[in-house]
């Protein structure tokens, strides 16, 4: 059998269509069963023709439990899940964005502690007398990160 529309390799122009095999056909004419009672349903096997086999009803199970299980999601309740995920997202995005204008501001703040820090020794050497630092100091970089090449 050929389904039309389905076209076989030659391209959207093409105007050959594909054959389906029997066991394909099937699966294409699925439908839907009738509707049965609760009470019987008939379920047909594979096996001789005619013959059918009736399940017991359908009967729904009740988990009686002396817990409360958690509360169904109210619609508020997802909304303001999903307005903090957004939240989260949009702030998370913010920070990849402005990584290396943070680390500059950064740097900043840690060159001026470093500069007071100095000012500070500076004045400590003057309030004990002396003119410069004594001889042999290096002043420790604390505050500013050193460099690889330095």
């Amino acid at each position: 059998m050929d389904i039309p529309g389905a076209r076989a390799g030659g391209g959207p122009c093409s105007s050959k269509t594909v054959a389906v095999p029997p066991g394909e056909l099937a699966l294409l004419r699925y439908s839907l069963p009738p509707l049965l009672d609760t009470e019987q349903r008939p379920v047909e096997d594979g096996g001789a023709e005619g013959e059918t086999k009736v399940l017991p009803p359908a009967v729904e199970t009740v988990q009686e439990d002396s817990r409360e299980g958690p509360a169904p999601l109210s619609c508020k309740n997802v909304l303001e899940i999903r307005r903090r995920k957004m939240n989260r997202h949009k702030y998370k995005k913010l920070l990849k964005r402005t990584k290396f204008l943070r680390r500059r501001v950064k740097e900043g703040r840690r060159r001026r502690k470093q500069g007071r820090f100095e000012r500070e020794l500076k004045r400590i050497w003057k309030n004990a007398g002396l003119k410069t630092a004594p001889e042999g100091w290096t002043t420790p970089k604390i505050y500013v990160k050193q460099g690889k090449g330095n």
